[in-house]
């Protein structure tokens, strides 16, 4: 018994840690550790919604800009079939644009042309269909042409920007419409043609782009300005 209470008297006096002190910094050690990884996993987790969240308000915004931009878009929404629709008052059966609803624009455009539907993910555009789930946001473009039975006022554009595969249920989807006047779509000779009616007795001045509208005068009888 004697040999057993030196041996244990010893073994307190030595440097070092007990047993139960050991057990005890483990346990402490390994939640440390463990709550260290929770934290770089919400992190990591944080910084790849933020990521994807800048990707989708990135492609709304572009969106955005291309339906802004009359030039870019008009060789994809068919403008020549609307005819007079679109350029005179006073018409009939116009209202036929309105009711085919909502069309895509176009996937393919050519190399130089815009890009109305697009699919990325954190390292540029990728894939679709996307067979790998690696997609994050896809953009899609639709219009419409906004027609009553007399005549067609302008364009409205739609896009969509949804979260897509790891996103998709941690990021909201966003909208946005863009309307754009049917003089956008005119040239400056068809602007005119509200000064140019002769019931008006008014000419073309210029015209007020601001309001998206012609600028007329009246016709001065004193001038050789009358149509004949």
């Amino acid at each position: 018994m004697g040999f057993f209470k030196n041996l244990k008297r010893k073994l307190r006096n030595q440097a070092g840690l007990s047993i139960i002190e050991i057990l005890f910094a483990t346990g402490v050690s390994g939640a440390v550790i463990y709550g260290g990884a929770t934290l770089v996993g919400i992190s990591g987790g944080l910084q790849k919604n933020t990521e994807g969240q800048s990707i989708v308000d990135r492609e709304l915004a572009a969106g955005v800009q291309l339906a802004n931009n009359p030039e870019r878009i008009s060789p994809f929404i068919n403008i020549a079939a609307l005819g007079d629709c679109l350029v005179r008052d006073q018409n009939t059966d116009c209202a036929r644009f309105s009711a085919e609803g909502w069309k895509d624009y176009p996937s393919a455009t050519g190399d130089k042309g815009p890009h109305f539907n697009t699919h990325y993910n954190n390292l540029g555009p990728c894939a679709s269909p996307d067979t790998g789930k690696t997609c994050l946001v896809e953009r899609k473009m639709q219009f419409r042409w906004l027609c009553t039975a007399r005549e067609c006022s302008g364009l409205e554009t739609r896009v969509a920007v949804t979260p897509l595969n790891a996103l998709a249920d941690k990021i909201k989807p966003r909208e946005a419409t863009i309307k754009l006047d049917r003089r956008q779509f005119m040239t400056r000779a068809q602007i005119g043609f509200v000064c140019d009616e002769l019931a008006n007795r008014r000419s073309i001045t210029g015209v007020d782009y601001g309001r998206l509208s012609d600028i007329c005068k009246a016709y001065d009888a004193s001038r050789c300005d009358l149509p004949h």
